[in-house]
């Protein structure tokens, strides 16, 4: 029996370019066997390739090359998908095809420094090998249907009208506002196991480790002042790596934080051409915080800095649901950051991303409040009990992605970093670039990692490290204020220079974006799985008045945005692959 694949470009197109923005993707799939893979016209924007048994689609055709990479020679892969970045050799998404096809036509197991997701078809297309970071930070996906494998950037390009809900993954998603874990909202979806290969052939499936986070260093010292030079060394090193990679314009995220700042010092200090972006997004109350000390540090350090002024009522409520499907819906914030990329469409930008700076800065009890303690002990009131599993089956999710770390003081900082930073945190920037950008993370640059993770704050020591590395080696930086010194109960009582309240009614347009969205979501498109079976019948009568009344939509807030912004993605997911078993 041959499979074939019937591949749907106008659903894919219209999805993506939108309802994501003109996001960046790959999509494929392999079998051990023969597949016929059908299509109508390719768009432009588009690039496929097939073989006997693979296919493999990746958008921004009309303005990069060699998206691709198929094999030319005996030695080089049948196929090469490459997506991210080798700090060490300088390899990135857009670099020539005999680099990358050079690099993993060889010794898949050794040690890979950067953040990205790679395929490979070799041996003549007999073996799959899926290739994850060290972390899963650059999102890579795959579903089994029987022996036929789809992998994708997006887990929602996989979708089929057979999908069934991961429930414990709702749940999760629920009660952290993400999903911990290599699970999705779909059952069979999954990433692939952080640090790992997986492959697949005809005699079956096996996972190797490239790095196991067991390797990491355990003798944990005291942060002091020697500690500290040795990580500005190490993130030194780390970011020359990056500008290394020469691909684009060297763009800089500046927020008023200690993370983006100390990637400034090191931009300024080693004579990097960049420039800074900064989005004003005034805080629920209005004070001006990001946008009003960037752009003060940028007037006396003499850069290049734009701000991004707020957008209006209208486009946040567009945004806000543009986020929700570049994202698949599996977490939510960082709305700010798509007027970001929107106002970089079509320029080829290399992102300075400040995600893992704080990381390594927390007494490891902070972590195990997130990691360990903080397990949902019943399912959400508002779920349908009956449509969910038992709580004690969501308990052991979490529980096995404790179990592969070893115990010690990074046990707690390695779990956060596997649960919420890989299926959070990134999203802003690995689910919204263009073709042409590449997001680089100067903190999780391997040597910085084996470095920071020798060392611990002392758990009496209430200020973070990187505010202290901040004050001892760039104090001019240090000096202007940062965002951890405004903490909930002192925060503008002295409004630092520049910060002053904005006129923006920031509470009534995201008032607005998310009645929009719950409306949207009663909106039946013919998919198993609608609130019927998501909530109980009083929490569904509650939505339903909650469209008309603003003051039953502000008390239940905390719930009722999650709940509707994965009921609208899994109404709304593209049928962009159909797959027909009866083919001869």
């Amino acid at each position: 029996m041959v499979k074939a694949i019937t591949l749907d470009f106008g659903i894919l197109d219209n999805f993506i370019e939108h309802k994501c923005g003109g996001k960046e993707y790959f999509l494929g799939g392999w079998s051990p066997d023969e597949i016929i893979i059908k299509h109508g016209d390719v768009p432009d924007n588009i690039e496929l390739l097939k073989g006997k048994n693979w296919f493999a689609v990746r958008n921004g055709a009309d303005k990069i090359r060699g998206l691709l990479h198929q094999g030319i020679s005996e030695t080089e892969p049948q196929l090469t998908v490459f997506k991210g970045y080798l700090s060490e050799e300088a390899i990135h998404s857009y670099s020539s095809a005999e680099r990358v096809k050079n690099y993993w036509s060889t010794d898949l197991n050794r040690r890979h420094n950067g953040v990205f997701a790679a395929v490979t078809v070799s041996e003549d297309g007999s073996e799959l090998s899926l290739i994850s970071d060290i972390f899963g930070l650059g999102q890579l996906y795959q579903r089994e249907e029987d022996e036929l494998v789809l992998f994708s950037s997006a887990p929602g390009l996989m979708s089929l009208p057979t999908d069934v809900p991961d429930k414990i993954s709702w749940v999760l998603r629920s009660h952290y506002d993400y999903i911990p874990g290599k699970e999705t909202l779909v059952e069979r979806v999954e990433t692939i196991i952080p640090g790992s290969i997986r492959k697949f052939s005809k005699h079956g499936v096996k996972n190797i480790r490239w790095y196991d986070h067991k390797d990491f260093p355990s003798d944990t010292s005291v942060l002091d002042v020697d500690a500290m030079r040795e990580s500005e060394r190490a993130l030194s090193k780390s970011i020359d790596r990056c500008a290394a990679l020469n691909f684009g314009k060297q763009v800089l995220p500046l927020t008023s934080g200690s993370d983006s700042r100390r990637i400034l010092a090191h931009l300024m200090d080693q004579n990097i051409d960049f420039e800074a972006t900064t989005v004003r997004m005034p805080e629920p109350t209005g004070e001006d915080v990001d946008a009003a000390l960037a752009e003060l540090i940028a007037k006396d350090h003499n850069f290049k800095h734009t701000i991004l002024e707020m957008p209006s009522a209208e486009q946040w409520s567009k945004d806000e649901q543009q986020k929700i499907f570049c994202f698949d819906a599996q977490a939510g914030a960082h709305t700010w950051s798509v007027d970001f990329f929107r106002h970089y469409h079509d320029q080829q930008i290399c992102f300075y991303d400040g995600v893992g700076g704080d990381v390594y800065s927390i007494w490891p009890w902070d972590h195990e409040v997130e990691t360990i303690d903080n397990v949902p002990h019943k399912i959400p009131f508002f779920m349908n009990a009956e449509s969910f599993p038992a709580i004690e089956m969501v308990g052991w999710r979490i529980k096995d992605l404790q179990m592969p770390v070893s115990y010690g003081d990074n046990r707690a900082l390695i779990t956060s970093i596997l649960m919420a930073t890989k299926n959070r945190t990134i999203f802003w920037a690995q689910q919204q670039t263009k073709p042409g950008q590449i997001t680089v993370c100067p903190y999780f640059d391997l040597d910085y990692i084996e470095v920071m993770l020798r060392y611990i704050v002392d758990e009496y020591e209430d200020t973070y490290p990187q505010q202290m590395i901040l004050k001892e080696f760039w104090p001019d930086l240090a000096e202007y204020p940062n965002s951890r010194d405004f903490e909930e109960d002192v925060i503008f009582k002295e409004i630092p220079q520049g910060m002053n309240k904005i006129d923006i009614e920031r509470n009534i347009m995201q008032d607005k974006a998310d009645l929009e969205i719950l409306k949207d979501s009663f909106k039946v498109n013919g998919r198993p799985f609608h609130y019927d079976e998501l909530v109980n019948s009083p929490s569904k009568i509650t939505l339903f008045f909650a469209r008309y009344f603003p003051k039953l939509r502000d008390r239940i807030r905390w719930w009722f945005v999650c709940a509707s912004h994965i009921m609208l993605w899994w109404q709304s997911r593209p049928y962009v692959i159909a797959i027909d078993d009866d083919e001869k």
